[in-house]
């Protein structure tokens, strides 16, 4: 599926919700366009990671697994992914995964232990701390621009399973 996330916005268009319940394995294809990629930062703001993909547990600013992102003003066309979680926190926590270069497909899985969540991009895998809650009953997460900035461009995310 394609999500448009328009210049000015947060939110992809359209009306995207799923739940789940117990969900320990998520995975996807995705690839950015190149308008989520601009060289040039409008401010610190733009350095707030942006959400991609992932699933909660309960409320997802509460116990959350996902994928955020943030372009790479260093390098032309190139996107930064992160870990990106709550665990019984309001407080949120990221991790360095991978660089990924625009307009190219990538798989994304998402697993999650009793103690240990692993998020593994095109067979890189890396490990985290997390306590998964005994409420299991949660929804999927689909891309947020922000942070406190808006999109600086209209850019398409594509996500498939």
């Amino acid at each position: 599926m394609n999500y448009l996330i328009k210049k000015g916005k947060h939110f992809a268009s359209g009306l995207h919700f799923g739940f789940h319940c117990n969900k320990k394995v998520y995975d996807r294809t995705i690839s950015f366009s190149k308008e989520c990629w601009w060289k040039t930062p409008r401010n610190n703001d733009d350095y707030d990671i942006n959400k991609l993909c992932g699933f909660s547990y309960g409320f997802h600013q509460k116990n959350s697994l996902r994928i955020g992102w943030i372009p790479d003003f260093k390098n032309k066309n190139q996107i930064i992914l992160f870990a990106y979680w709550h665990n019984n926190s309001s407080q949120h926590f990221f991790k360095y995964l991978t660089s990924i270069p625009t307009e190219t497909q990538f798989d994304v899985e998402i697993v999650c232990g009793k103690k240990k969540a692993y998020f593994k991009i095109n067979k890189k895998i890396t490990s985290i701390a997390f306590k998964k809650p005994s409420f299991t009953l949660g929804y999927y997460l689909y891309p947020y621009f922000g942070g406190n900035n808006t999109a600086p461009n209209n850019m398409t995310i594509k996500i498939t399973k």
